[in-house]
């Protein structure tokens, strides 16, 4: 399942084994990543994980990012509260490897920079410019 051996071991640093055999196993469809923020240099991905053995129980997975490593994990479940991890973030961090680890490329700051020139330069040409007759 995992595609990646430094990922792997990115997520054995922050989560138990008995947790990642269980997270393997857990149904992809019960996982839904609800967004992705932003914090300074951080990226927290937001999960609704729905309950295998509870009807209508969902619970709230937080996972940061920084640098490329899991900066910190945060789940609303009992196992969670009491040992600092649990299935759900191990879901989560197996399911959504590829999308939680994806390098961000800085762009250029010269590409950048020129790409916002160009928006207001356009946006400058289709203007209407209008005179008035000075007496």
């Amino acid at each position: 399942m995992f595609t990646n051996t430094e990922n792997r071991e990115k997520i054995v640093k922050v989560v138990q084994s008995y947790d990642i055999r269980k997270g393997l196993y857990y149904d992809s469809d019960y996982i839904n990543l609800d967004y992705v923020s932003r914090v300074n240099l951080k990226k927290e991905f937001h999960f609704v994980v729905e309950s295998e053995s509870v009807y209508d129980k969902f619970y709230d997975v937080v996972i940061t990012i920084a640098n490329g490593d899991v900066y910190g994990t945060k789940c609303n479940c009992k196992q969670y509260r009491a040992f600092n991890s649990c299935k759900h973030v191990a879901a989560c961090l197996i399911h959504y490897e590829d999308k939680i680890f994806e390098e961000d490329i800085p762009e250029d700051p010269l590409v950048l920079s020129k790409k916002i020139l160009d928006i207001f330069k356009e946006k400058k040409k289709e203007t209407p410019v209008i005179k008035k007759k000075v007496n």
